[in-house]
């Protein structure tokens, strides 16, 4: 049964795609929350462990951020439109929330993990002010020219040797040995290489970001009916300009000992076009009553997305820590089935949360910095 479209639907739309992409992040981050992969050099995999990672490859890593990045672009074009509306100083708030926004990534960063991509979101998302009055197609230009450049960076970066190879084998790791010492390293690696990198993601993660923006422009998520035929050919295009990066991961594919980080490149490449296709097929999917309802648990946890995003670090960093003497022995496969079952606590958690409260925790206060006072809860 198709639905009229409304902006309440398709505000449930952005948060079911928000919570989808917050559990392929999860499932990407926690072999380096455990320390089973370590920054700024390169592990490979056997046996199980190396076909789970290569599904990993194909259908999870770089995909998911890219769409929640693609999904702040969009939120920040809802957050400054609806202020514009109220006669509010949107460009100010929106100030403040980037700031909000860093404060939390530095917590996230100092006393949990380094792996952090909120600060990357607050320092680029400064960029967008620059784009809110230009035109659509202004913007669209914008975006595909960053992408384009991102993508080159990337292809560059893979033909020059920047990690050191590891065996299967990484050194071991528990979040509570020298907290102090590891959160000093931590922060002492954000200002080497966090920062740094933040220059170089800069195309990407604006270009994505602006055609969030684009997409908020042309009202696509209240025009999905009317553009159906449209949405479904970027879809099939979408898949097919995948294709060639899956053939690729394929061919150079190795049980004994797979490296992801030597086929990256068809990684980071299969990660826009096959976002894409997920957008496309979601956004269609949720037309229909059943899968609305089907896909609501996720919507839950994507409304809640900052507090969850947070939670699965703090939680999983903290539990596997008192759990386990050397966190990086846990496998790839061990990591999995922990993520999916944490994520439907997470469902479960922001569904009774959200029956109860209008926002998320740090939503909330996220809310209560950016407008400078108490919000109703």
């Amino acid at each position: 049964m198709n639905l009229s479209v409304s902006k309440e639907q398709r505000i449930k739309s952005i948060d079911v795609l928000r919570g989808f992409a917050i559990l392929g992040i999860f499932l990407v981050n926690i072999p380096t929350m455990l320390g089973m992969e370590l920054f700024l050099e390169e592990r490979s995999y056997n046996g199980f462990d190396a076909y789970l990672r290569l599904f990993y490859d194909l259908f999870v890593q770089t995909k998911f951020y890219v769409i929640f990045s693609f999904l702040f672009g969009l939120g920040f074009w809802i957050f400054m439109s609806r202020a514009e509306q109220r006669g509010a100083k949107m460009y100010r708030l929106f100030s403040q929330r980037l700031v909000i926004l860093l404060l939390f990534a530095l917590i996230h960063i100092s006393f949990f993990w380094n792996g952090d991509i909120l600060n990357t979101y607050a320092f680029t998302g400064f960029w967008l002010l620059l784009f809110y009055k230009r035109n659509p197609k202004t913007i669209l230009i914008w975006s595909i020219v960053l992408l384009v450049l991102s993508e080159l960076i990337t292809i560059l970066g893979s033909l020059v040797e920047t990690t050191e190879s590891v065996d299967s084998i990484v050194p071991a790791f528990n979040q509570f040995d020298g907290w102090l010492e590891q959160a000093y390293a931590r922060i002492q690696f954000f200002l080497i290489y966090g920062i740094p990198a933040n220059i170089v993601y800069f195309p990407e993660i604006l270009g994505l970001f602006l055609l969030g923006l684009f997409v908020g422009k042309i009202e696509l998520f209240q025009r999905i009916n009317e553009l159906r035929k449209n949405i479904r050919t970027i879809q099939i295009i979408a898949f097919l300009l995948t294709i060639p990066s899956w053939i690729m991961l394929f061919v150079q594919f190795t049980p004994t000992s797979y490296n992801p980080s030597e086929n990256y490149v068809y990684v980071v490449t299969s990660g826009k076009t096959l976002s894409i296709f997920y957008v496309t097929s979601l956004l269609l999917l949720l037309e229909k009553e059943r899968w609305q309802t089907f896909l609501a648990p996720v919507g839950y946890v994507g409304r809640m997305a900052l507090t969850n995003y947070l939670g699965q670090t703090v939680v999983t960093t903290t539990l596997f820590a008192l759990l386990f003497d050397n966190t990086a022995e846990i496998t790839l496969w061990q990591s999995a089935i922990y993520c999916l079952a944490f994520y439907a606590l997470q469902m479960f958690l922001s569904k009774w949360w959200l029956s109860q409260f209008q926002f998320g925790p740090l939503e909330w206060l996220w809310r209560m910095g950016t407008y400078g006072r108490v919000q109703p809860l």
